[in-house]
């Protein structure tokens, strides 16, 4: 079981889950998208991928990309019909806690398909709830310091 404090220099990891996200993930101007919040949210979910072992950490992936081609959970941009996992875009939680956020490990336990105790969230300050400029803004500064990690940077049964 991970720990509950995420220390600055874990990764973090957004889940890319579609071809045509995957290709704009590694161009610095395309990866402020990934980390917009949605407006009344100030929670951005990751992966703690420092922590997770590789095996899981892709097993998750290829998880929440099931679970989004059935419509279970919603993605992050556009909808596509070409959901399959292809990695992740990443930000240390050092990086993250930067400018008012802060990172919680927020595991999900359970014998449900949305089990996952790498599980954490970026939380920002309540004020992106209704400002869409605070929103880009923060978005903006995570995009800055993130890096594309494809998934098979990651040897499957490491």
């Amino acid at each position: 079981m991970p720990a509950l404090r995420v220390a600055d220099e874990e990764d973090l990891g957004r889940i890319i889950a579609s071809a045509r996200d995957a290709k704009k993930a590694p161009i610095r101007k395309h990866q402020m998208r990934f980390f917009m919040v949605k407006s009344g949210e100030s929670r951005l979910f990751v992966d703690r991928l420092s922590v997770a072992p590789a095996s899981d950490a892709v097993s998750n992936g290829e998880r929440v990309a099931r679970l989004r081609q059935m419509g279970m959970v919603r993605t992050a941009g556009r909808p596509s019909r070409d959901i399959r996992f292809c990695g992740w875009i990443v930000v240390s939680a050092g990086d993250a806690r930067s400018g008012e956020c802060e990172v919680e490990a927020t595991p999900i336990y359970g014998d449900s398909e949305e089990s996952n105790p790498y599980h954490a969230d970026i939380v920002l300050p309540d004020r992106v709830k209704t400002d869409d400029e605070e929103r880009k803004k923060y978005a903006l500064r995570l995009a800055l310091t993130a890096v594309w990690r494809d998934r098979s940077a990651t040897p499957p049964g490491a």
